[in-house]
C-alpha cells in the first residue's frame, strides 16, 4: 500500500501538503575507491543516512534498485556516468564502508558520490477513480513512484506537484521510481505547473498494459489472458513479442470478459502475441508548464496525441522521450505509435545547451513522431482529421492526403473550414463568449491553439454546436436513419452536416429538433417552424435570434432588427412603396444557417466574412420585391478582422440555386462605418470583404445577360456589377456604334456597379454593349446583353 491511497471515489480533490520519510528510504555517500575495473567500489555513506547493511538494502530489495553517479561538489548527476548502476552485492568492510558490485560501469572515480534507493512501496496510489485532482502537493521522499494511478478515469489534473530533493538538505534523491506513473488510465490528463528531480526513474510514464493472446477464436475475436479494462470504440495494437514487430491495430467492437472482437482482421495475429490499449494510455494527454531536472530515467509518453508544452528540462541528459512500446522480459508497456499523427506533439520546450531526442531502444515505432512547433501543432487528431476534412468539404474529395493537411493549413485554419467532426473553430467561438471577447470571431488559429493548450482536456469546453454530444451521436444516427447503412462515422458525420441536420434528421436519442421545436411556439415564432440548425444553435447556447417584422403600408415601412452581432450596431431595412402589396409581413431574422466561412462565389476573387456568425434572413411570406429594398448596416470597425479595409465591405446575398455568395449592390461609407445595399431579392444576406483581382484576366461581369424588367427573372438585379478587378481600374461602357455610354473606376475591393442609367441620364436601352476594361496597361473587351 501508498502512505495515500485514494480508491472507487468520485470527484477528489487532494491539495496543500507534503509528504517526507524520518527515515529515508535512500542512502548516499562518497566513493573511496574504485576497482575491479570500475566494477567494484568502495563507498563511505554520509551522515544522516541509513547504512547498507539496514534491510531496506537487502538483496530482496535490490532487484529494482538503481545507483546513480554524482558530481563531488554539486547534487547533479556525473556528466560521464552511465545512466544507472545496478547493485549485485553488497558488504561491509572492517572500516565502515561498504563494498558494493555493480554493473553498468564507466565514468567512475574517487571522489564521487553516489546514491542508492529502497524500491519497495509507493508514496500515493490512486485506483480506479473518476475525476481526481491532486493539487500543490510535494513529495521529497519515497521508496517507489512519487504517484501512481491505475484505470482512472474522468478527468485527471495534476497541478503544482513537486517531487524534489529537500531544500536545506544535502540529498541527492526524491524516489525511487517514476513522479507520475499511468497505468491504464482513460481520461482526461493534465499535468501542469509541476517542479520534478531526483528520482532514480522516469519523470513520467503513460502506459497501457501488455495482456497476452492466448487464444485466436477467429480473424477478428480473440481470447485473453485477463480481463482488459476495454470498450467498444476502443483502438488495440498487436505486437509480436518476440520480433518486436507491431502486427497492426484494430478498434474493439465488442468487449466481453477476456474475449475482445474488433473491426478488422489483424495480419500473422498469433497466440503468445501481446495486446496494447491506445486509449488506456490516457490518450492527448497534456503536458505543460513543468520543469524537469536531474532525474535517472526518461520521459514514456505512449499516450496518443499528447502534447508536451511550454516545459523546461534543466538537465539535458533527461531530455529522451519514449514514444513507444517497451518489449522487454521486465517491462512490457505499450502502445506504439500508430501513425505520425497519433503521435507525440512537442512545442516550445526548452533544453539548455541541448534538445528533446527520441529515444529508441527495445521499442516498435510505427511512424515519426510529430517534433516541430510551427504548424504540427494544428493537425492535433482533436482539430483536424483527414477523412474528416475530406467529407466535410467535398470541394477537395480529390485530394491527396497531403494536399488535404496541405489545403488545411495554407487555407483551411484561416478559411474557418471544419476538420473534425468533434471541433470546428468558429462554433468554439461562438460557444464560448469569453473567448471570442478576446480573440474575437475570425481568430480561428487562436480558437485551436486555446482548444488544444487547455481548452479540450483542462477547461472542457464544447469544440461544436452541431454535433455535441447533446444532439449528435453517429451510433443513434444511424439507429433513427436506416437509409445510411453502410456509411462509416466520418461519412455519417459529414451527412449530419451537409444534409440531416438542416432536413430534421433525428441524431440523438434523447434529442429532436423537430420535436423540440414543437415544444416551443416561441422559439418557432423565433427562428421559424424548419429551422432546424437554429433550433439546435438555441438548445446548446441557450441563445435565442430574436426576429424584427413589420407590415408594409401604401407609405413603405423600416425594420430594425435587433443587433445580435458585435460586429453590427444596427440593421436597417427600408421597404419603398409598391414593393410588396400593403399588408405584406416582412421579417428580419438573425441566421447562421448558411456557412460563412470558406464561402464560394464566382463574382470576386476572394471573400472573407466580417465575422463567422454575422449574417440575416429577410422573407415575405414567399414574395419577392417589386423594387429594391435599402438595406443599411452600421458596423463597429474595431471588429473588423484583420488585414482587412473597410473600403472593400460588399454585401453578398446567398443564391440557393447556385449554392453560393452573389454580389449585392452595395456602398460603404467608410467614414461614417456604414455599408448601404440595395436588393430585389429576398434571401440570407451577409457582408463580406472582398479582395481585388491582381490583374483583368478573371473579371467577372453579372447578371449575364441583365433583364432589367422582370425582379422575377434570375437575370434580374438592379445593378450591372463587374467584380475581381484590379483596385482602380477604368471601366468603359460602349454602343455596338461606339458610343460611351457610361465611364467608371473600380473600387479598391476590385468592385464597380452600374445602374444602367446612360451618361445622358436615361435609361440603357434593350441591346449589346461592349465592356473596355484597362488597368495597369492592358486591355480586355467583354460583350454586355441588355434586356428590357
Amino acid at each position: 500500500m501508498g502512505l495515500v491511497a485514494v480508491q472507487y471515489s468520485t470527484g477528489i480533490t487532494i491539495s496543500g501538503f507534503s509528504l517526507d520519510y524520518s527515515s529515508l528510504p535512500f542512502t548516499q555517500g562518497t566513493i573511496v575507491s574504485v576497482g575491479g575495473g570500475e566494477s567494484a567500489i568502495d563507498l563511505a555513506v554520509e551522515p544522516g543516512f541509513p547504512e547498507l547493511d539496514q534491510p531496506i538494502f537487502a538483496p530482496g530489495y535490490l532487484a529494482q534498485t538503481f545507483g546513480m553517479l554524482f558530481d563531488p561538489a554539486t547534487p547533479m548527476l556525473k556528466g560521464s556516468a552511465s545512466n544507472a548502476y545496478t547493485v549485485v552485492s553488497i558488504s561491509k568492510n572492517p572500516d565502515g564502508s561498504f563494498h558494493l558490485l555493480l554493473s553498468g560501469i564507466g565514468g567512475i572515480a574517487v571522489g564521487d558520490r553516489f546514491a542508492l534507493s529502497n524500491r519497495s512501496h509507493r508514496v500515493t496510489q490512486f485506483l480506479y477513480n473518476k475525476n481526481i485532482t491532486l493539487k500543490q502537493v510535494t513529495v521529497y521522499a519515497g521508496p517507489g513512484p512519487a504517484t501512481i494511478w491505475v484505470e482512472n478515469t474522468g478527468q485527471i489534473i495534476i497541478d503544482g506537484l513537486e517531487v524534489r530533493r529537500k531544500p536545506a538538505t544535502s540529498r541527492l534523491l526524491s524516489t525511487g521510481a517514476d513522479a507520475i506513473h499511468m497505468l491504464n488510465t482513460n481520461g482526461d490528463l493534465v499535468i501542469q505547473n509541476c517542479y520534478i528531480e531526483g528520482m532514480t526513474d522516469d519523470a513520467i510514464n503513460t502506459r497501457s498494459r501488455a495482456y497476452y493472446i492466448t487464444g485466436i477464436v477467429d480473424a477478428v475475436t480473440y481470447e485473453l489472458g485477463a480481463a482488459i479494462p476495454l470498450i467498444m470504440g476502443h483502438t488495440v495494437q498487436v505486437v509480436d513479442p518476440v520480433t518486436k514487430t507491431a502486427r497492426g491495430t484494430a478498434k474493439i467492437i465488442l468487449a466481453q470478459g477476456k474475449t475482445v472482437t474488433v473491426d478488422q482482421a489483424i495480419p500473422n495475429v498469433a497466440v503468445g502475441d501481446v495486446i496494447f490499449g491506445a486509449e488506456l494510455a490516457s490518450e492527448n494527454a497534456l503536458i505543460k508548464n513543468n520543469i524537469f531536472s536531474n532525474f535517472r530515467g526518461i520521459f514514456r509518453i505512449r499516450s496518443s496525441g499528447a502534447i508536451f508544452a511550454n516545459n523546461q528540462i534543466l538537465d539535458p541528459r533527461n531530455a529522451r522521450i519514449l514514444v513507444a512500446a517497451d518489449i522487454v522480459p521486465q517491462w512490457q508497456e505499450g502502445p506504439t505509435l500508430v501513425n505520425s499523427l497519433n503521435g507525440v506533439y512537442f512545442n516550445n520546450n526548452t533544453v539548455p545547451g541541448g534538445a528533446i531526442n527520441i529515444f529508441a531502444e527495445n521499442y516498435i515505432n510505427l511512424g515519426e513522431p510529430v517534433l516541430s512547433g510551427d504548424s504540427a501543432i494544428l493537425t492535433h487528431p482533436l482539430v483536424f482529421n483527414v477523412r474528416d476534412y475530406r467529407a466535410l468539404n467535398p470541394d477537395l474529395a480529390s485530394y491527396s492526403d497531403p494536399d488535404i493537411m496541405a489545403h488545411w493549413l495554407a487555407q483551411g485554419i484561416r478559411e474557418g473550414r471544419q476538420a473534425n467532426l468533434s471541433f470546428h473553430a468558429s462554433e468554439y467561438l461562438k460557444l464560448h463568449s469569453d473567448l471570442n471577447a478576446v480573440l474575437g470571431y475570425t481568430n480561428f488559429q487562436g480558437a485551436i491553439e486555446q482548444y488544444l493548450y487547455g481548452g479540450a482536456i483542462l477547461e472542457l469546453r464544447k469544440g461544436s454546436i452541431y454535433t455535441n454530444a447533446l444532439v449528435y451521436n453517429s451510433t443513434d444516427y444511424l439507429l433513427y436513419n436506416p437509409d445510411l447503412a453502410g456509411m462509416s462515422d466520418a461519412q455519417l458525420g459529414a451527412h449530419w452536416l451537409l444534409h440531416g441536420l438542416d432536413a430534421g434528421r433525428r441524431a440523438n436519442s434523447t434529442f429532436y429538433s423537430r420535436d423540440y421545436l414543437a415544444r416551443y411556439p416561441d422559439l418557432v415564432a423565433s427562428v421559424g417552424a424548419a429551422n432546424y440548425r437554429a433550433t439546435i444553435d438555441q438548445f446548446v447556447t441557450g441563445a435565442f435570434l430574436l426576429p424584427a417584422s413589420a407590415t408594409t403600408t401604401a407609405v413603405g415601412v423600416t425594420i430594425t432588427m435587433p443587433p445580435v452581432y458585435a460586429e453590427l450596431t444596427s440593421v436597417k431595412i427600408y421597404v419603398p412603396p409598391g414593393a410588396f402589396p400593403a399588408g405584406t409581413q416582412i421579417t428580419s431574422q438573425a441566421t447562421t444557417s448558411i456557412p460563412l466561412t470558406g464561402a464560394h462565389t464566382n463574382e470576386a476573387a476572394a471573400i472573407v466574412p466580417f465575422g463567422p456568425a454575422v449574417s440575416f434572413d429577410l422573407s415575405a411570406a414567399g414574395l419577392q420585391p417589386e423594387e429594391p429594398v435599402r438595406i443599411t448596416l452600421a458596423y463597429d470597425p474595431t471588429k473588423i478582422p484583420a488585414g482587412q479595409d473597410e473600403r472593400n465591405l460588399h454585401l453578398f446575398r446567398f443564391d440557393t440555386i447556385a449554392n453560393q455568395w452573389t454580389l449585392v449592390s452595395s456602398q460603404t461609407d467608410f467614414r461614417a462605418h456604414v455599408l448601404t445595399a440595395y436588393t430585389a431579392h429576398f434571401s440570407v444576406f451577409a457582408p463580406f470583404f472582398v479582395t481585388a483581382g491582381a490583374d483583368i484576366s478573371a473579371i467577372q461581369v453579372f447578371p449575364q445577360p441583365w433583364e432589367i424588367g422582370d425582379s422575377a427573372s434570375q437575370y434580374y438585379s438592379n445593378a450591372l456589377t463587374f467584380s475581381a478587378l484590379p483596385s482602380g481600374a477604368r471601366v468603359r461602357l460602349f454602343t455596338i456604334t461606339n458610343e460611351l455610354v457610361f465611364d467608371g473606376t473600380a473600387s479598391q475591393g476590385g468592385v464597380l456597379a452600374w445602374n444602367g442609367a446612360t451618361r445622358s441620364g436615361r435609361k440603357a436601352a434593350s441591346g449589346t454593349y461592349y465592356a473596355v476594361i484597362e488597368s495597369g496597361g492592358k486591355r480586355k473587351v467583354r460583350r454586355v446583353v441588355i434586356i428590357r
